[in-house]
């Protein structure tokens, strides 16, 4: 016979990995590195919209992307 104590954390132990382990599925459905991201880029655009603090520029400079062979 063992320890009382030591023989219920057994049988909770053997009962707890006799189950799948399931966890939370992500809220966003995307990585958190994808997300900290998509943060960063939109805070860039919203601090781009800004000549220095508190005022706002009417209108901001555009963007160029380029996407594949021609500019937008």
């Amino acid at each position: 016979m063992g320890i009382d104590g030591n023989e219920t954390a057994d049988q909770l132990a053997r009962k707890g990995s006799s189950h799948p382990l399931t966890v939370p599925n992500p809220a966003l459905g995307i990585s958190r590195e994808v997300a900290r991201g998509m943060i960063r880029d939109w805070k860039k655009r919203i601090d781009s919209l800004y000549i220095d603090k508190g005022r706002l520029r009417a209108f901001p400079k555009p963007s160029v992307k380029k996407m594949g062979n021609c500019s937008v």
